[in-house]
């Protein structure tokens, strides 16, 4: 499941929304999210995808702006050593 797909996800079960009113250009606020409800999304972000936004984003103007950041985000991840070999 890709990024866009996991937070379209999250938005129709955790908000409610059509998922044929989700397109990755779609404002979020144009869907319904308000201020409060983006400091949810960003909380479930963290949650979701086990990472650490920095405390100066505060809102994704649309779907595929969160998407990219998230991907940048888990790109970035320094690769997890490979498993140690029995001595």
């Amino acid at each position: 499941m890709t990024t866009l797909e996991r937070l379209t996800k999250i938005l129709v079960e955790q908000y409610k929304i059509d998922p044929e009113r989700l397109t990755p250009q779609q404002p979020l606020a144009a869907v319904g999210i308000d201020s409060l409800g983006m400091v949810e999304l960003l909380f479930m972000i963290e949650d979701e995808f086990a990472v650490k936004l920095p405390q100066d984003i505060d809102t994704f103007p649309t779907l595929a702006d969160a998407a990219q950041y998230v991907d940048a985000l888990l790109a970035a991840r320094p690769a997890a050593p490979p498993p140690r070999q029995p001595a």
